[in-house]
């Protein structure tokens, strides 16, 4: 990768986790089953014995992190590896002792983590944080391997447990913290934001740690997702919603000198319709709460969505609906997405640096009008396609609810 040299476009490094997967949050001291069967190997901080992989061997970076739109959940952070394998050093059956973990056996394999890292005059910036899901083999006339990595959404995706009454404890942002402890995810690890709601007492649910955080977020119209550090994040509603400072600005202009207005070349704007809904329940722990957008039923007819509540206290149930049939409840012009290449950015701290649900302004001045129209939105989805020769990005954005 000759021409992501630092300068003119961040240089890419890759890490594997050298002891991760036998100490790490594979383990966490906690059996899958939620049984008694635990492995005490001690704490461990993932991501902190790091063994880096030749850049001169990677082929091709590709990462997708996020959601397409903000009534969704967020998936799992995928990262798409392509390494040249012409010495063997990547294919798992080979161990190579370069690429040994602490027990002596080969790392090139599921459940080790992996970081990527983008240095740009010096200073290196973490861009994806995960695990090794799958290592496939091309033994062609060019031999290649295609690592395929998720992150810690779906490693609390496959950890099941029962959460009753007892568990929880006053907050939203409590019991996120709850849940995580009891799967043993290392408290050093993770990123919860302050805490907003009560949680009933009568909150009972058998599920997995990810389906459980996604819920508490999910009810508020918050956000549950992994960082590009690799760390779970929770925010509720009004750390995922209120106003703050905008991270990034994009234009459809060539920018001027000196200026950080990032320039892009594809953009997706819609009218909002498929976002469209007036009546919302909230299927709270002490009964169904309703809010219904009167005047958007009365032009569009009733569209209904329905979410779990475990609020304490109704009111805050009926408060959260309310607000979300006034988001959904009138179609807007929004950003759905934009596109942009990375060569001759003179922004990348912000870019390498910019997280899920980060603010942005896009700019947009359309053939047809005499000035420009201004969308605040929230970053949903941040994707790179790195190669040799070229650096791709794009995001998928949601409207600024003020």
């Amino acid at each position: 990768m000759a021409l992501l040299d630092g300068g003119n476009a961040p240089a890419i490094k890759v890490y594997l986790d050298a002891t991760n997967r036998n100490t790490g949050v594979f383990v966490l001291d906690y059996s899958l089953l939620d049984s008694a069967d635990k492995l005490t190997s001690g704490p461990y901080t993932p991501f902190s014995t790091l063994i880096q992989l030749p850049s001169a061997d990677i082929r091709s970076v590709s990462i997708r992190r996020g959601r397409t739109r903000e009534d969704q959940n967020f998936q799992a952070g995928q990262l798409t590896l392509v390494m040249d394998n012409l010495k063997g050093d990547y294919d798992p059956q080979m161990n190579v002792s370069a690429y040994q973990g602490s027990d002596g056996k080969s790392i090139i394999c599921g459940n080790t983590g992996v970081r990527v890292t983008a240095t740009y005059y010096g200073t290196e910036y973490v861009i994806y944080s995960g695990y090794i899901e799958q290592v496939d083999l091309v033994d062609d006339m060019s031999p290649t391997v295609q690592i395929t990595c998720v992150d810690a959404l779906a490693v609390l995706a496959r950890q099941t447990i029962s959460f009753n009454p007892a568990d929880s404890d006053n907050t939203d942002a409590d019991v996120v913290g709850s849940v995580l402890t009891r799967v043993g995810w290392p408290s050093a690890f993770r990123s919860i934001g302050s805490a907003l709601y009560s949680i009933a007492p009568s909150m009972n649910v058998s599920d997995t740690a990810l389906a459980i955080c996604t819920n508490v977020a999910q009810m508020q119209k918050g956000v549950f997702f992994a960082s590009r550090l690799g760390q779970p994040v929770f925010l509720n509603y009004s750390d995922a919603n209120n106003p703050a400072s905008v991270k990034l600005i994009f234009s459809d202009q060539r920018p001027t000198a000196n200026t950080t207005d990032i320039e892009y070349d594809s953009i997706t704007i819609s009218g909002g319709e498929k976002y469209l809904v007036n009546s919302i329940t909230i299927n709270n722990t002490s009964g169904d709460v309703i809010s219904v957008n009167s005047a958007s039923v009365s032009r569009y007819g009733a569209i209904i969505k329905s979410l779990p509540g475990y609020f304490a206290n109704s009111a805050n149930a009926k408060t959260m609906a309310t607000n979300m049939a006034t988001y959904w409840g009138t179609p807007n012009y929004r950003v759905e997405a934009l596109g942009f290449d990375g060569y001759g950015l003179t922004d990348w701290s912000n870019i390498l640096t910019a997280e899920l649900s980060d603010q942005v302004l896009v700019r947009r001045q359309s053939a047809y009008k005499t000035t420009s129209k201004a969308y605040f939105s929230r970053i949903e989805s941040l994707n790179h396609d790195i190669t040799a020769d070229s650096w791709r990005m794009s995001v998928n954005l949601s409207p600024v609810f003020y």
